[in-house]
């Protein structure tokens, strides 16, 4: 079973189609990059996903469950214990050291405090974060993204999705990120989907998908032309 289902998702705004007949599949220990312009419905798909956003037509399902759309008591714990989410800027919160903003997730998901710390610091450890008491905003962008991950990890999560999770960083911290992001679901046994513009971060995934005018579609290399028709899942 994938841990990541989604069949026939088509989403509408108004009069105008956002997704169109979008199709996806992402196994265990898949790293899988999705690449698209402004406007290409790249946010739409995360906000879907997430189960923030209802489609018109279609389903998304994580390991056999389907996705709750809403912001019910139901769909938010859903989404706590099913899928970790890395933003583009971490989202930290920069009063709270390393350990107590992984913590947190950890407590918001129902673990018990020795558990989420016990956690909290064998994840920063794990992706090479000292988890001294100090602000995390005294950490480089690279290294607040890696906290921003363990934070994602804590719930033990079996989907991990990034939106844009390289964008504010410099080429260096960059491949620094990206490298660590293609071991997550290796290590982790997860499934991780990124959502990116940058095609230099998408050639390091196991499968790579472009979305155009709401099609999603597969290529060999984001860089050149899409092999697989519109809405077509490999």
């Amino acid at each position: 079973m994938p841990v990541l289902s989604i069949e026939g998702l088509t989403v509408r705004l108004g009069k105008r189609e956002i997704l169109t007949d979008v199709a996806l599949s992402v196994e265990a220990g898949s790293f899988v990059a999705i690449v698209g312009s402004s406007g290409s419905g790249k946010s739409t798909l995360f906000n879907v996903v997430l189960g923030l956003t209802k489609p018109r037509r279609g389903s998304v399902s994580i390991r056999g469950g389907k996705v709750r759309h809403g912001l019910s008591r139901s769909s938010a714990k859903q989404r706590s214990e099913s899928i970790g989410v890395v933003f583009q800027a971490g989202h930290l919160l920069p009063e709270l050291d390393p350990v107590e903003n992984v913590v947190l997730a950890g407590l918001l998901g129902g673990l018990p405090a020795d558990v989420a710390h016990e956690r909290a610091k064998t994840l920063l450890a794990s992706l090479g974060i000292e988890s001294q008491a100090r602000s995390v905003a005294e950490f480089s962008g690279g290294e607040q993204q890696r906290i921003a991950v363990a934070r994602a990890l804590i719930n033990r999560p079996p989907l991990l999705i990034a939106d844009e999770p390289t964008g504010s960083l410099d080429p260096a911290n960059r491949d620094n990120v990206v490298a660590m992001l293609r071991q997550v679901p290796r290590d982790y046994d997860c499934a991780l989907v990124v959502v990116t513009h940058d095609p230099e971060v998408a050639a390091q995934a196991d499968q790579r998908y472009i979305l155009e005018r709401g099609h999603l579609l597969r290529g060999e290399d984001c860089l050149g032309t899409p092999s697989a028709s519109s809405g077509a899942a490999v």
